[in-house]
């Protein structure tokens, strides 16, 4: 059977179509103002002082600590939580920092009590995930990072909106990033973005972007003081990104009017909003009673015509690609278990009211 709600979805805007146009009749397809304008954007609909756009959000959490690594020469080590997308602890080993990993709370969040015990003095950053689009406690984890003289630097790439005492996933750490996959809030086909309050940290995020070239004065455009990456966003996604960028606000509101109807439809509500916290979900969660329960949903659904997928794995213990470093099964018991009992449904806002009572009508009897 062929998919009948995707999990993602793409919106291609009248001002896009408008600006695709005038750059290619230009011949502007690279790096350039519309890249420029689309980070002048986000700057401004986020307060953020700086925002650095990049290939990718995994190019925006390689840079992010490609930069933080270079400010504090010496440290090698970041706290990750155990449960999270593969490309968060990637970009640390493309940096060659150790993850040091710690559990997560029932909340799919890391466990901020468990967070002290790993520092050491070779750790350069807390490096939190905002899963799903809900949060850790940012407040706790600023707490850590002031007192013990580190970076805060949180991966709001499923985020992307949601906000904390007011203020916007990314902004809250001394640097945050975002995504642009198809499964995100804005889709511009990939792309990412760093946002951060650090000046120090923005040059050197453009640099580094740019394979470290020393600066863009012609002399030095082959001088290299330090090992980049090409991580650079085109303009043509920065072009859809600017066409979408003043829809955010309809896209939220839609996406929590998804999240409600799933939520009343299948009585379920793992990631609820708080008088502090407002929440812009990338997936709605569904916890089963076994990973085998799990399993065959999982199939069910996605044999129905519905796209869903597992959650994320706990990293250290279940993924082979970390095996070298020597996690045994149980070391993270909360993630481990949320990871083998927990799938996500779609929550995009093109999501159509069919589109949702067909879901409840697929998953209700699965949770039974």
């Amino acid at each position: 059977m062929g998919v009948k709600v995707h999990l993602g979805s793409v919106n291609i805007t009248e001002e896009t179509k408008k600006l695709m146009r005038e750059a290619l009749d230009a011949g502007v397809i690279s790096q350039g103002r519309y890249t420029e304008d689309f980070e002048a954007a986000i700057r401004k609909k986020f307060s953020a002082p700086y925002a650095l756009s990049a290939s990718s959000g995994t190019a925006a959490d390689t840079l992010m600590l490609a930069a933080a690594k270079y400010l504090r020469p010496g440290k090698d080590e970041v706290i990750i939580p155990a449960l999270t997308f593969i490309a968060h602890v990637n970009a640390a080993y493309y940096n060659h920092l150790k993850p040091v990993f710690v559990d997560v709370g029932p909340d799919f969040q890391i466990d901020t009590s468990k967070i002290e015990e790993k520092i050491t003095p070779r750790t350069l950053a807390i490096t939190p995930v905002n899963l799903l689009g809900g949060f850790c406690d940012m407040d706790a984890i600023a707490d850590i990072a002031r007192r013990r003289g580190i970076w805060f630097l949180s991966d709001d790439c499923e985020a992307f909106g949601s906000t904390y005492k007011g203020k916007y996933a990314g902004t809250l750490a001394d640097a945050g990033t975002y995504s642009f996959f198809a499964s995100h809030t804005i889709c511009c086909g990939e792309g990412g973005m760093v946002v951060t309050k650090h000046k120090e940290m923005a040059d050197l995020i453009v640099s580094l972007r740019n394979h470290a070239v020393k600066s863009h004065n012609v002399a030095e455009k082959f001088v290299f003081p330090r090992i980049g990456f090409n991580a650079k966003m085109n303009s043509m996604e920065a072009i859809i990104g600017l066409g979408l960028i003043g829809r955010l606000d309809e896209f939220i509101a839609k996406k929590k009017r998804n999240y409600a109807v799933l939520r009343d439809g299948l009585g379920v509500d793992l990631i609820p909003d708080t008088s502090d916290r407002s929440h812009v979900l990338h997936g709605f969660p569904l916890m089963f009673a076994s990973q085998n329960q799990r399993d065959e949903a999982l199939q069910k659904i996605f044999n129905a015509g519905i796209e869903c997928r597992k959650l994320f794995s706990s990293i250290p213990t279940d993924e082979e690609a970390y095996r070298y470093l020597g996690y045994t099964p149980g070391a993270f018991p909360v993630a481990e278990d949320l990871s083998h009992r927990t799938l996500y449904l779609p929550i995009h806002q093109n999501l159509t009211d069919e589109d949702l009572a067909f879901m409840v009508h697929t998953v209700k009897p699965l949770l039974a």
